[in-house]
């Protein structure tokens, strides 16, 4: 008897001492945007990350409009705390079951969900807060096939051109025409050889007489 009462002492001691231990999270799914992570014994769960500047968020983050989507679970406590008697009573926490960007109508329905801790106890309610979120990226075009992956290139620069020749110059003076060639006959005035050759006429018919 005294064996077996020892024995059960010593493994309620590691049940007690190993319950914290097998309580510790492993996340498997990331908080969404304006949602911070939180753990603790009773497990994982996301918790709305309000903003009301830059300085308040982290790791970049940025402070910005946000639609976040949060439901109110309660969450019954863990550790050491869950073996007291009586056990304390559950906490009543908002976790976030989902986000968007505020152009878009998300309703904390997305897959995959993040994850939660307790029991929901009303419905989700959607909002628009300035939360933490990442900065916003450069928008791309609609169709991506007209990115040319390939740099421009770059249009090889004009030919280099000689100056133009300068205009011909006109000689100084104009060649003289060179002088005529053949006979050059001289008409000479009919009113002054008149007189003269009638003169003559008469002389050659004077002397013809006179050698009869």
């Amino acid at each position: 008897m005294r064996t077996g009462s020892i024995a059960a002492l010593v493994v309620a001691s590691l049940v007690l001492s190993a319950s914290p231990t097998r309580a510790d999270v492993v996340w498997t799914e990331r908080c969404p945007w304006g949602a911070r992570e939180r753990t603790s014994h009773s497990g994982p769960r996301c918790q709305p990350w309000s903003c009301e500047s830059d300085a308040q968020c982290e790791q970049g983050l940025v402070c910005r409009p946000w639609r976040v989507c949060t439901q109110t679970y309660e969450v019954p406590p863990g550790g050491r705390g869950a073996f007291r008697d009586p056990p304390p009573p559950p906490s009543r926490e908002e976790q976030v079951v989902g986000s968007c960007d505020p152009s878009q109508s998300c309703t904390g329905d997305e897959l995959p969900r993040p994850p939660t801790a307790g029991r929901a106890i009303d419905e989700v309610h959607c909002r628009v807060m300035h939360a933490c979120v990442r900065p916003p990226l450069p928008s791309l075009p609609s169709d991506v096939s007209t990115i040319d992956p390939t740099p421009a290139a770059v249009p090889p620069p004009p030919p280099a051109t000689s100056p133009p020749p300068p205009p011909p110059t006109a000689p100084a003076t104009a060649p003289s025409a060179p002088p005529a060639r053949g006979c050059a006959c001289r008409v000479q005035d009919r009113s002054e050889a008149g007189p003269a050759v009638l003169a003559m006429l008469i002389a050659v018919i004077v002397v013809r007489r006179r050698s009869r």
